[in-house]
């Protein structure tokens, strides 16, 4: 039974995400639609949209299709993250 605490994986999930390798970025993936714990789905969507690894495009994009509508927002947030504007750039453009 320990083999299912929510707590465990979660640390596990949050383990993997730092590995930031392809393998452990697609478990994670492979994750997000077997997860039947939904506080848990959540966070491996967050980890997923927190990460930098150019494969998580491509899951978030299957993501929008889940059938879980909090993991549907986090995948288009994820993936539609607003453009940090330069605004030294600007700054020097008005002196």
């Amino acid at each position: 039974a320990q083999q299912y605490d929510p707590k465990r994986r979660e640390k596990a999930f949050r383990t993997l995400a730092q590995w930031k390798d392809a393998a452990s970025i697609d478990l994670l993936g492979e994750q997000l639609f077997r997860e039947q714990d939904q506080p848990l789905r959540l966070v491996i969507a967050k980890l997923l949209t927190e990460s930098d690894s150019p494969r998580v495009a491509k899951i978030l994009e299957k993501a929008i299709g889940h059938n879980d509508g909090k993991v549907r927002v986090l995948a288009f947030a994820g993936l539609y993250k607003p453009l940090k504007p330069d605004l030294n750039v600007i700054d020097l453009a008005l002196k």
